[in-house]
């Protein structure tokens, strides 16, 4: 443990750049890095997808591909990490340099129990006697506070939640005592609740281990509660460094004020309480669900999962529900129901008057015909064999609402202009284009039909802050136009409370509470919607390092009380 009183620097870049050589041809990804971390602190890299943070990072600890190559000086504890050997560079891996990775899922060898990757870490480490590892790796998961932590060295990553494959990865990562820890958008997949119980995890084990940390992310919100510094980057250069408090109040380039500016942010006050919404003012119900419920059938010794249970809602014609709530809440599920992916158990779905849940196949697939869907990751739902053209009016073909390839290709023209991309791009493939531009193709796709009502699944949370607000804004525009209703379902409350006319909260397949978007995320009623805003992260440092104290507090009363 070092010192916590000692605030040299522990990590010291200069001129740091990558160039990779690929069929001859070399690229430089990262120009001239430099930046200094001192110990027990942490420097947020911040930037855009492909600005360079995690390359950079990725540097350090030589996890980069063969085909990369390093210039300029690291200096970690005074040793220069450029140009170490590969026996050095694995010998500082977690002893020296802890590194978390953004998806626990593809970093934890799925074939290992955690048992077993907390004693290959281990032996790394230098320590073979198997009492000492078992005692050692219970101790570690103890530390990162995973439930239960005898039990679960038994278990596979499978078996366990988003949170405790976050922790897993997190006990791994500090196994070896090491005096810096890379963090490389370690919360990015997480709900907004266990993305604060992982942040605060961090920060308890930094001030209990003395570590610095090099946190990296696009979440400005997130920046506001864990760093000291940020380091913003854009096309692999450093633009802008500061403390955190200067950045977020007085940012010197147009790029950071572009990127702060960007950020949706949950007004914790606002609009009164009984301020109603655009869908309690309006009688033109467009869809409606009575008592749906839906049950996914258990496996091999599993029960049944409820996933839906009784749901109650309305959706008014031209307006914006927003579903929230963590993982596993049903919200997914409802989407899926409203587009005819998933059939409910039980319970209505009425869509312009008609209980589809009593009609045949053919008469439900006719209601529908007006019904349309954007997916969370435009990677997986574009089809990678064909042009986004041939994508985006395939709707039109299967309905035969096109006459011809002429008219096929016009339209798809008409459609790419429509989310603001050429129509001279209906022969590109999608792996051409960016995140924020296959999500558009997904939007494109949707708004074919002209429908009536849109469900929109987690449209943005695979993308940058400023991708995500011109898609938002895309989706603003596009409703205005086409006078659609949309059902929102997400995670992030500050986008539900820029863009939906009322909010319903879901816990494990119930409502537990809905109304006006203002009433329900500034006069919140229920513990649960409670727990839910108070983790949402906000853009502002001194806001978000008053609830994390706040936070702290709380625990160690809860602590002290139940001791």
């Amino acid at each position: 443990m070092t010192d916590p009183k000692d605030r040299s620097p522990i990590l010291t870049c200069r001129d740091l750049t990558v160039t990779f050589t690929t069929e001859g041809e070399s690229t430089e990804v990262t120009h001239a890095v430099s930046f200094e971390l001192k110990r027990g602190r942490t420097l947020a890299l911040v930037g855009e997808s492909g600005s360079g943070k995690s390359v950079t990072a990725m540097s350090l600890v030589g996890l980069l591909p063969g085909t990369a190559s390093i210039t300029g000086s690291a200096r970690f504890d005074g040793e220069e990490l450029i140009g170490a050997t590969e026996e050095r560079l694995r010998s500082l891996r977690g002893s020296g340099i802890g590194v978390i990775f953004q998806e626990p899922m593809t970093a934890l060898n799925p074939v290992y129990t955690v048992r077993a990757l907390l004693r290959e870490a281990l032996r790394a480490h230098g320590m073979h006697a198997e009492t000492q590892i078992r005692l050692r790796s219970v101790e570690l998961l103890q530390l990162v506070g995973m439930p239960d932590p005898e039990k679960r060295l038994g278990f596979y990553p499978h078996q366990l939640s988003g949170g405790q494959r976050q922790r897993c990865m997190i006990a791994l990562a500090i196994s070896g005592n090491p005096g810096l820890l890379i963090a490389d958008e370690p919360t990015t997949a997480l709900d907004v609740t266990v993305q604060a119980d992982i942040l605060a995890l961090l920060r308890s084990l930094q001030d209990q281990l003395g570590m610095a940390m090099l946190f990296i992310t696009h979440d400005m919100g997130v920046v506001a509660e864990v760093a000291d510094s940020v380091c913003v980057m854009k096309d692999g250069r450093v633009v802008e460094q500061s403390d955190v408090f200067t950045l977020f109040r007085s940012p010197d380039q147009p790029y950071t004020r572009d990127l702060l500016a960007a950020v949706p942010e949950l007004h914790v006050s606002g609009p009164s309480a009984d301020e109603p919404s655009r869908e309690e003012a309006a009688d033109d119900v467009v869809l409606e669900l009575r008592s749906l419920s839906v049950r996914y059938p258990g496996g091999f010794r599993r029960p049944p999962v409820m996933a839906v249970d009784s749901v109650d809602l309305r959706l008014a014609r031209g307006t914006t529900v927003g579903l929230v709530g963590e993982s596993g809440s049903g919200k997914s599920t409802i989407g899926r129901v409203i587009v005819g992916l998933v059939e409910p158990t039980s319970g209505g779905l009425v869509i312009n008057g008609s209980d589809l849940t009593s009609l045949r196949p053919r008469q439900r697939r006719a209601a529908r015909r007006n019904v349309s869907i954007v997916f969370q990751d435009p990677a997986s739902s574009l089809n990678p064999r064909s042009p986004i053209g041939k994508t985006v009016v395939e709707p039109l073909v299967r309905r035969g609402a096109l006459r011809g390839h002429t008219e096929s290709r016009r339209r798809a023209g008409s459609l790419l202009e429509q989310v603001s991309l050429p129509a001279s791009w209906i022969d590109r493939y999608p792996h051409e284009l960016s995140g924020g531009q296959r999500q558009r193709i997904g939007i494109a796709r949707a708004i074919a039909v002209e429908p009536e009502i849109l469900v929109a699944d987690e449209p943005t949370s695979a993308l940058d802050v400023s991708v995500q607000a011109s898609v938002l804004e895309l989706l603003r525009e596009l409703q205005e136009r086409m006078h659609f209703s949309c059902i929102f379902i997400t995670h992030d409350l500050a986008v539900v409370d820029n863009l939906a006319d009322s909010v319903v909260v879901l816990q494990q397949g119930h409502i537990v509470e809905m109304g006006a978007t203002g009433q329900v995320l500034r006069h919140p009623a229920e513990p649960y919607t409670q727990r839910l805003v108070a983790a949402a992260p906000i853009p502002d440092p001194l806001v978000q390092k008053e609830r994390a104290a706040s936070r702290r507090s709380s625990r160690s009363k809860g602590s002290s009380a139940s001791t």
